[in-house]
């Protein structure tokens, strides 16, 4: 997990280690990100028009063994793409009338995702 935060005092000692500025970032990359309610769209239509204007993938959101229709609405696709060809991605989003979460931004994204699972 990466916080990034901004502080002035950010040596005081406040029970937590905390690794020097950049010591774990070269394992994320930064990019633009648009998140899709699952239940908004088709995966293939989805898949079609993300890849078309540009994006660099399409996120399906995760399933787990224990979610029921219930969970469903909270999952998202994560459509990743260049801030270049953000605009052409929305834009197409919204002619083809699927939706999208207002909040898209910049995130961390890790170049190897590790599936950590619960030591029930």
């Amino acid at each position: 997990m990466v916080v990034e935060l901004l502080s002035e005092e950010w040596q005081k000692d406040c029970g937590a280690k905390l690794a020097d500025p950049g010591s774990i970032l070269f394992k994320f990359r930064r990019a633009q990100a648009i998140n899709i309610k699952a239940n908004a769209a088709d995966k293939d239509q989805l898949l079609t028009i993300a890849l078309d204007a540009g994006a660099e993938d399409v996120i399906e959101p995760p399933e787990y063994e224990d979610d029921s229709e219930e969970d469903r609405p909270d999952s998202y696709y994560k459509i990743v793409t260049s801030s270049e060809n953000y605009s052409s991605i929305l834009s197409k989003l919204r002619d083809e009338g699927i939706g999208f979460e207002p909040d898209n931004s910049f995130e961390l994204l890790p170049f190897n995702a590790i599936e950590v699972h619960s030591s029930k």
